[in-house]
């Protein structure tokens, strides 16, 4: 068992709320309140939200941009007879998947306004107290 977490999940809480988004609400056989789910373990899906200072759509992003690393490492074309499986295709589906949830978070984002960006950048000059401190031979203190 990979991916224990609190079962039933709450949606009410930040980790049910990425697992409605996710659509990994299907879980196994519920023992001493944990369950299996499909995709994410409750750990995994706390770290996605501390990588994405607690943003429900852009931790859903990592969430999917982490199991299209596992589908590329599995990835693979199967051939028997006249049945044919691509594995191939499914990591690229997946990535496709998080850049919508990121785009979304990009949205969202912009609608409220937090998209604005601050950027301190150093001049080149050394800003000391000397420097800002009152001069006797200026103008106002004459």
């Amino acid at each position: 068992m990979t991916n224990i977490g609190v079962a039933p999940y709450n949606p009410a809480t930040p980790v049910g709320r990425v697992r409605v988004t996710t659509g990994d609400v299907i879980y196994g056989t519920i023992t001493s309140g944990q369950a299996e789910y499909q995709m994410f373990s409750d750990a995994d899906i706390e770290a996605f939200l501390v990588t994405s200072d607690d943003d429900i759509l852009r931790a859903a992003g990592f969430g999917f941009m982490a199991l299209a690393a596992r589908a590329s490492l599995e990835s693979k074309t199967i051939k028997d007879y006249d049945l044919s499986v691509d594995l191939k295709s499914l990591a690229d589906s997946l990535r496709k998947q998080a850049a919508e949830f990121f785009k979304q978070a990009d949205e969202a984002d912009a609608r409220l306004g937090n998209l604005d960006i601050f950027e301190l950048t150093r001049t080149g000059r050394d800003f000391t107290v000397e420097e800002l401190a009152e001069r006797e031979n200026w103008w106002w203190n004459t």
